[in-house]
This record gives C-alpha cells, structure tokens and sequence, in this order.
C-alpha cells in the first residue's frame, strides 16, 4: 500500500492534472446549470429571515418547510451579502461540487487510472452527478461532505490513529444538510463503534455531533417539531407501504434508464464492497478496507430507503448521493481490491483513457437504446421540473414557461397584497410564485408542504396521489381564520385542534402553554380531534 506521506506528495505535474481535471468538471456542470421550482420554496424563507420575520415561509407562522437546514443557512449567509438569488445559488453549488470532486481526485491522484475511470469519467458522463452539480437542491453539499466523511473514515484506517470527533462533525453536518442522509453512513459509523467504541475519545465525540443536536433541539423549540413539515406532507398512513414500494421500484427503473453509467458506478461499488467482505479472511490485512466495505453497505441501506418511500417525481435526484459515494467507494476500492499502484504511470493513464472513451460509448448507446421513462405509476418522472430556469451559453438566465406563468401569478399576488393589504390565496406551486409574491401574501399550500393544519388531514383522494404531491382539502372556515384569526367557521373539534396547533407555530416561544401544547402534539394528545 502507498504510504500516507507518499499520498499526499505530488509533483507540480499531477497537481497541474488535478487542477485541470477539475476545472473540466466545473465548465460540464457550469454548462447544464439549472434552478428547479422546489428549491426556490427556499428562498422565500430565506428572504423572510433576511427582511427579519424569522425562519417562515408564511410569515404568521412558524414551520419547518425547507428539508435541508444547513444549505438553507449557507445560502441566507450568501444572500444577505449579493442580494441576488439565482447566480448566488449557482456558483454556490459549483464551488461546492468542484470542492467534492477535488477531494476524492486529489486522494487518490498517486493512481490516475483508478482517479480518471471512476471519478473524472462520471462526472463527466452521469446525469446524476452532471445535474444535480447545480439544480437548487442542497446536493453539492452533500456532496462535499460525503467526501470529506468518506477520506476521513479511509485517512484513519490507513494510518491506524482514530481522530474523534471529525467523523462525528461530518456525520453530524449531514445530517443537518438533510436527515436521512445519515443512512449512507450509518453501517461505516455502526462498524467504527462496535469496534472501537471502549476508546473512544467522548468529549470530542460529542462535540462533534453538537450542531446536529442543536439544530434538532432548535427546531423542537422555534417550530415546535424536530422534522420538517414536508414529512407529514409527504408521506401519509393513508397510503399503504407497498403503494410506495411499487412507485419507489418504477423510480429505480426509470434510474435504470435515465443514468446508466451511475447504475454501473453502483454496481461497481457495492461488487468491490462484497469482494472485501467476502476476501477478508483470506487477504493481507493491508488489503482489508472494513470501512470501505461499511460505505457498500450504506449504499444498499440507503437505496432501500428510497425505494420504501418511492422515490422523488424528479429522476435520479435521490439517486445522485448515490452515485457519488458509489464513484468513492469503487474508485478507493480498485486501489485495495487491485493492490499496489504500477509505477509506470503513462501506461496507466493510457488505458484510463480507453476506459473512459469506451464508458462513454457504451452509456450513450444504452442511453439511446433505453430512452427515458416519462410515466411510472401514477406520477411523473422528468430530468428536470417543468418550471425551472437555467443558465443560457451568454450568462443570461431563461425561464422555462412554466416557470414564467407561475412567477408571474405571484407578481399578481404582490399587486394584490399592495393594493389590499395582506393577501391570502390557495395555491399549490410554491416555489417561484412564493418567491415572486413576497412576504406580503400568505399562501395557503394545497401539497401542505408549508402549512401545518393540511398536511394533518386526510388527503382529498387517495387514488389519484402522486409523490411528493398528496393534495389535501383546506377544511371550511380557514382561510377566514387566516384572514381574520377567527376560527368561527370552522368545524368545532377541527377549531380545538387548530388552535392548538396555532399556538404551536405562532404563539410566544418560551409561553408555558405553548411549551404544554408541543408536549401535547408529540404525546398524541389532541389526534382525537381530528378524528371527530
């Protein structure tokens, strides 16, 4: 095995490959650059926060809409400094997906051909990675950080000295950045305790976790729940499991078809993770990667998640973290798979490049050959949302028209609330009208992504759901409590609830029986009035 020391000395010719190779990925990316809708519901928290109405999407209201605290943080740091939300976000999520690919490529620059086939070509090739560089979603943070857990877990088990708290501080940051995340890295963090956890290191162990723990207790106390609001929105007990199991199996197939070269990057990984597995009795233990073989497995844990929740109406978005740690863990398991690297790096690189050149071919064949699966079930699938905008070859920003139409509906909302006073309309695309509208317009969501009471109810018709979009009824009377405070309309247990729950998400933070109610909320006190 190469040395860590040898690891980390290169000349200024692999350095000037690095660099060049990641500024490649960097104008591939650059040039498939795209906002979607959803990630704007975002932004319209974040202009909240910044004109000082707090972490609100209404701004009456206290709920968690945005998935992704830690990247709605990041970009709010942003923003309050470019006043500009578009470029922001894009060249945000460049730097970030430049920085990810940069740290798997440089650990693994003493073998080019193991760096050049398993990282270079997909980022270069893979709809997954290529897509999602950008898109709004939090992804290129997830991203960095996944490669910053992956060569910490790998940097420890090559030297033998455990730095506690640094993979705790990863861990902890993913899942900030988005929960359920933390199923990619949860067999790798089961082995590193099992094993190692009677000398573990405590005080930093615990440090390392605290900002997840302070979001999460955070969130508990301003929203009055830890999760996001868009949990209860999406996923619902009225729908059985293997309603979401069938959706969730189409969205794997439509992957299938959409990305092949991340399918085989996954294919790959896991493979080498069994290999080490299955070898580790019979190999040297210089060629034993426990925790390589953990990251495999987290794969299978995570991909098993996506399909019991059935998948996204986005392809390949959930699918995309997949596919970068599957880069990782193929690319660092040729190395221990294949053993030590050939010092005739020419020749090495030579068949890098036929590799890449014939990967290419092969994914834009099966590509053709495939297509792209446009329906599966009930829902959608679309390589990106019909309201998006995307970055034009002269820098210039253009609006699909979806996303024009929908915008401009929020303008109209603006002009309403300016003439009016506060404006409250029922709308169910929340992400470029919420964000044209302004916080002068309370947007009653019929998805209930951003609104407390609806995602409780039942949804209007169970025959008809799509994922991630589970329409509910807005109950008789709410919009006039809404309006006006007055819950007289409404029918008396839901009103009981109501205003509950209203004290929940607006009523004085540390009030006493505020405190009582979300207490009340998480014991299951006050379901029966729903069920009245």
């Amino acid at each position: 095995m190469v040395s860590e020391q040898q690891r980390r000395s290169f000349g200024p010719g692999k350095m000037l490959f690095l660099l060049s190779c990641t500024l490649v990925v960097g104008v591939r990316i650059g040039a498939e650059a795209w906002i979607s809708e959803d990630a704007l519901i975002t932004f319209r928290t974040i202009d909240n926060f910044l004109q000082g109405y707090g972490l609100r999407w209404n701004i009456d209201e206290r709920v968690q809409v945005a998935t992704h605290p830690l990247w709605m943080l990041v970009n709010a740091a942003l923003y309050s400094l470019t006043k500009e939300a578009y470029t922001t976000l894009v060249m945000l999520s460049l730097f970030l997906s430049m920085a990810a690919f940069w740290l798997g490529f440089r650990s693994l620059l003493h073998r080019p051909a193991a760096a050049f086939v398993l990282l270079f070509a997909p980022w270069m090739l893979s709809k997954s990675l290529i897509l999602y560089g950008t898109s709004g979603f939090e992804t290129p943070l997830s991203f960095m950080l996944l490669a910053l857990f992956t060569n910490e877990a790998l940097a420890q088990e090559r030297t033998g000295r455990l730095r506690w708290g640094w993979s705790e501080l990863y861990a902890g940051l993913i899942a900030v950045n988005r929960l359920d995340l933390i199923l990619l890295l949860l067999p790798a963090l089961g082995y590193r305790y099992l094993r190692h956890l009677p000398h573990a290191r405590w005080g930093r162990l615990l440090l390392g976790y605290s900002p997840a723990a302070f979001w999460y207790l955070f969130s508990v106390l301003y929203y009055g729940f830890a999760l996001p609001n868009t949990v209860l929105a999406k996923l619902s007990a009225e729908i059985p499991l293997r309603e979401y199991a069938r959706e969730g199996i189409l969205y794997a197939a439509d992957f299938v078809r959409w990305d092949p070269l991340g399918v085989f990057l996954v294919v790959v990984a896991v493979s080498t993770a069994g290999i080490l597995v299955f070898r580790c009795a019979r190999i040297s233990p210089e060629q034993r990667s426990p925790n390589l073989a953990a990251l495999g497995g987290g794969l299978l844990v995570y991909s098993a998640y996506v399909v019991a929740i059935g998948g996204d109406f986005l392809s390949g978005r959930f699918w995309a973290p997949v596919v970068f740690v599957s880069s990782l863990v193929a690319a660092f398991g040729a190395e221990v798979v294949l053993g030590p690297a050939t010092p005739n790096g020419r020749r090495t690189l030579v068949v890098a490049v036929a590799c890449a050149v014939v990967f290419f071919l092969a994914a834009s064949v099966l590509a053709d050959h495939l297509g792209t699966c446009s329906r599966r079930g009930p829902t959608s699938s679309m390589d990106r949302s019909l309201a998006h905008i995307r970055l034009n070859h002269d820098l210039t920003w253009s609006m699909s028209e979806t996303a024009a139409a929908w915008y401009s509906r929020g303008l109209e909302f603006r002009r309403a609330a300016a003439e009016q006073g506060r404006h409250v309309v029922t709308w169910g695309s929340l992400g470029f009208t919420g964000f044209a509208a302004g916080s002068g317009v309370t947007i009653i969501d019929v998805y209930a992504l951003a609104d407390p009471l609806l995602s409780r109810l039942p949804l209007v018709d169970r025959t008809t759901w799509e994922i991630g979009h589970l329409r509910r009824p807005v109950p008789r009377g709410y919009l006039q409590a809404r309006r006006t405070g007055s819950l007289a309309s409404m029918d008396p247990p839901l009103a009981e609830y109501y205003q509950r729950l209203r004290l929940v998400v607006a009523g004085p933070i540390f009030d006493p029986a505020r405190l009582r109610a979300i207490a009340g909320f998480h014991l299951g006190s006050y379901d029966h009035l729903l069920e009245q």
